[in-house]
């Protein structure tokens, strides 16, 4: 039987654990902001309002469900495929329109996702010439 300070300990790590499972939750939910490389972030709001940063914002500020996240930076096919392993996506369809490889994909780490086709997407990337093009759960904005 344990005792009154020990069950007090045990609700408190109980608690503390809990907290942590979401504090992780929420990090990940969107981890485009974790991606390592040089590039431009942007927020579209649910208005399509959009923000633009140079560098990289606080990750708490955007796990807002209507918001939509981008990454734009240099890279080619094998770049992107590189950021969908980082990410731990699999690629679900790809599209191609002119000279651009659009690749849709899911994510178990992004909690926000759209249905395309009767499927989760939460990742996106556009790939033309030497520039790719990130977003979450879709990409907004010209591509």
């Amino acid at each position: 039987m344990l005792k009154p300070q020990q069950k007090t300990m045990k609700k408190f790590l109980i608690f503390l654990g809990i907290v942590c499972l979401i504090a992780g939750v929420s990090l990940f939910s969107n981890s485009l902001l974790r991606i390592d490389r040089e590039g431009t972030f942007s927020v579209f709001d649910q208005f399509d309002n959009v923000r633009v940063y140079e560098e990289r914002p606080i990750l708490y500020r955007y796990q807002n469900p209507n918001y939509f996240t981008r990454f734009d930076t240099i890279g080619s096919i094998q770049d992107a495929q590189e950021i969908l392993r980082y990410l731990g996506a699999r690629e679900l369809f790809r599209e191609y329109v002119n000279d651009i490889i659009i690749i849709y994909a899911h994510s178990p780490l992004i909690t926000k996702y759209q249905r395309v086709h009767r499927r989760r997407v939460n990742v996106m990337i556009a790939i033309r010439n030497d520039r790719i093009s990130v977003g979450s759960p879709l990409l907004k904005g010209s591509f």
